[in-house]
Order: C-alpha cells, then sequence, then structure tokens
C-alpha cells in the first residue's frame, strides 16, 4: 500500500525535491478551480446566480489555471526560472478573476473580496520582497479599478458610493499584509544571504 501511494505521489508531484512541494501547490490550487467551474456548471450558472453571458467567461478565465499552470510546474518547464512554482502568476490570474467577479456578481462580493485576502497571504510564502510589492500593488489597482470602471459603466447592484468604503477598507487590508510579507520576504533573504556566507566560510575552513 505505501508503495502504491509513493508512485502515485511521484506520479502527481514529481520527484525532483525542489520542485515536489511547488507543484503540490499547483496541484491544490487547480483543484480549487476545478471545484469553482463544477460548481458554477452545477449551480451557479443554473440558478441564475451568474448569468448565461457571463459563465462561459468565468470557465474560460479558469481554464489555464485547472489545465496549463499544473501540468508546467509538474514537467519541470518551469524549474529554471525564478519563480518555478508560477506563484506570482497564480496570484495576479487569480485576482483578476475576483476583480471581474466582484464587479458583475452581486452575491459573491463579500467571500471574493475575502478570497483576495487569502490569495495574497498564501502566495507571500517564498516570493521576494520586490514581488510582494508588485502583486500587492496589482492586486490594490484591480479593486480600484473596479470603482473606476462603476463611475462609467454601471455594474450590476452597485452603489460607487456604498462600495467606495469596501473596496478602500480592502484595499487597506491588502496593503496591510502586503508590507508584512514584505518584511518576512526581507528576512528570508537575509537568512539566505547569511546561510550562503557561513556554507562559503566552512568550505575556506575545510580547504584550510
Amino acid at each position: 500500500m505505501s508503495h502504491t501511494s509513493s508512485r502515485l505521489s511521484d506520479w502527481l508531484l514529481g520527484t525532483h525535491p525542489r520542485m515536489r512541494d511547488r507543484t503540490l501547490l499547483c496541484l491544490l490550487a487547480a483543484l480549487v478551480y476545478l471545484c469553482w467551474a463544477v460548481l458554477m456548471l452545477t449551480f451557479t450558472i443554473p440558478k441564475g446566480r451568474v448569468s448565461a453571458e457571463l459563465g462561459p467567461v468565468f470557465l474560460t478565465l479558469m481554464f489555464p489555471a485547472i489545465f496549463v499552470t499544473y501540468p508546467l510546474v509538474r514537467m519541470g518547464a518551469t524549474r529554471h526560472l525564478k519563480d518555478p512554482g508560477l506563484v506570482a502568476p497564480q496570484i495576479l490570474w487569480g485576482g483578476m478573476i475576483a476583480s471581474l467577479g466582484y464587479a458583475t456578481v452581486p452575491t459573491a462580493r463579500a467571500p471574493l473580496l475575502l478570497s483576495l485576502g487569502l490569495i495574497l497571504v498564501f502566495g507571500f510564502i517564498n516570493l521576494s520582497s520586490r514581488v510582494v510589492v508588485f502583486i500587492g500593488a496589482a492586486l490594490i489597482g484591480m479593486l480600484l479599478c473596479v470603482l473606476l470602471v462603476s463611475t462609467f459603466t454601471p455594474l450590476p447592484q452597485f452603489n460607487p458610493a456604498s462600495q467606495l468604503v469596501k473596496l478602500l477598507t480592502a484595499a487597506f487590508i491588502l496593503g496591510l499584509i502586503t508590507v508584512q510579507s514584505r518584511k518576512f520576504a526581507k528576512l528570508r533573504e537575509r537568512v539566505a544571504i547569511e546561510r550562503r556566507q557561513l556554507a562559503a566560510a566552512q568550505r575556506e575552513l575545510e580547504r584550510v
């Protein structure tokens, strides 16, 4: 049984030690998107929670997250990148979908704002401080774009005056998460540098 489980794990996650955790995160993200897609097909679209026009748009946007990201990471095609787990692109893609949903699906606005915060926290585990700031600013910008668009284009059940407070509050919280995540990223970078220096010093001592 354990041998079968090990083979299944290797088949799903690969055998490269540096990539297994990253591949697992991509697989989990793909499964979450797949669950959302099934929920939309079986409930939200048939019940009218998402319009028949918008439903295919969301499903199309979910397609790369389900069928592209995980296979790329699993096959090792991203191993040479600075972000081999494609964490940053996944956060930005998820943020774009959530922002579009916030603008067009009134019943999902509260959980989508919560999802943005969770996406941000989940993705800041191993990103550099510079990327952390860029992603945080991008997600805040997406929310503000929703507010800007609402001033020119009527959105379903969207009152710009009342939504202004909610979106600014969400932007403030995302900003706080970004600041804290940047501090942790700086700390990780400093620890990594110290480890490299310590390893180099140890090699020098062994030569002596």
